[in-house]
């Protein structure tokens, strides 16, 4: 007896792109998945394992997308979730998500600089106020650069 297409693994949870096309193979001779399974050497436990982690991934990738929606950083992302900042970067970029929202009339290079001056003595680190800001890391430095050339002379 094959099981109902209902209980079928869906064929997306499988990792490995060959143990995908030899599933859907032997499918195709209405063998069930657990039968698939056994004459692939692949546990039960295993795709199980497959299905968990894909929800998981689905619940996070929801979670992250309506925070960022919220207008949190990918730092406050990260640190909410436990994950790392390059997971949720991936999560959002592979959700077409951008950093930030379009400039907007009134977001000028003043702006940002005077923003940058702010959160610099507030004692963010670059990465930290790029993130916040949804701007390269190398135009912050450029912002730290220019706010240091107008130190006085002898202040450290």
């Amino acid at each position: 007896m094959t099981a109902s297409t209902d209980d079928r693994i869906p064929l997306e949870l499988i990792p490995d792109p060959a143990v995908r096309a030899e599933w859907e193979h032997f499918r195709g001779y209405n063998m069930s998945d657990a039968a698939v399974g056994r004459r692939l050497g692949i546990p039960l436990d295993t795709v199980n394992t497959w299905r968990r982690r894909t929800a998981q991934r689905a619940e996070r990738t929801d979670k992250i997308l309506h925070l960022s929606n919220d207008g949190r950083t990918d730092v406050e992302i990260a640190a909410a979730l436990d994950v790392s900042v390059s997971t949720v970067e991936r999560t959002r970029t592979r959700n077409g998500h951008m950093k930030r929202p379009p400039r907007s009339a009134g977001d000028s290079l003043a702006d940002r600089r005077q923003r940058v001056s702010e959160l610099v003595l507030q004692g963010r680190t670059s990465r930290e106020i790029a993130d916040g800001l949804g701007v390269r890391i190398g135009q912050i430095e450029s912002d730290r650069k220019w706010l240091r050339s107008f130190r006085p002379v002898g202040v450290a």
